[in-house]
């Protein structure tokens, strides 16, 4: 595993290349994180929202 260190140099290279790296200082999920696509509208839903396309198109990629 890497250490802290390495991956803040890895995040500051990508920076320097004009990358915009992320960085959770605290993630905490519930019992049940995940929720099963079940069907082909939803993942279809799903994708549309990821790549900002259709009914999402107004969406901003970063808040």
């Amino acid at each position: 595993m890497e250490s802290m260190r390495d991956i803040d140099r890895a995040m500051e290279r990508e920076i320097a290349k004009g990358s915009c790296p992320l960085r959770f200082v605290k993630i905490e999920f519930g019992d049940s994180p995940y929720q099963e696509i079940a069907s082909r509208e939803k993942l279809l839903e799903v994708l549309s929202y990821l790549l900002r396309t259709g009914d999402f198109s107004a969406y901003p990629f970063f808040s």
